[in-house]
């Protein structure tokens, strides 16, 4: 089991882990994978860091930070984009 801090953070020694896990593998483009990038975007997020000093932490360009965070927004809700409001979409 992860060892996390009260609100919800990965220590520092385990977030390493899983970054180096996702570099190791290069995760595939699955739905899953995805998530689990997303978590760790999260968590770096959390911690102050910036889009580019994720990007350049997990190997990735900034525009995919941005994307992977966007998709996964769009899985968890998938009708988002199909609702209109004032001629535009909710998240466009």
């Amino acid at each position: 089991m992860a060892a996390s801090s009260s609100i919800g953070l990965l220590d520092m020694y385990e977030l390493e882990r899983w970054i180096q896990q996702m570099k190791k593998t290069q995760f595939l483009n699955k739905p899953e994978s995805r998530k689990a990038k997303r978590f760790l975007i999260e968590q770096l997020i959390s911690r102050g860091y910036n889009r580019g000093e994720i990007a350049e932490r997990l190997g990735v360009s900034r525009k995919s930070v941005y994307n992977i965070l966007k998709s996964t927004l769009s899985m968890l809700i998938p009708f988002a984009v199909s609702l209109p409001i004032l001629g535009q979409t909710c998240f466009g």
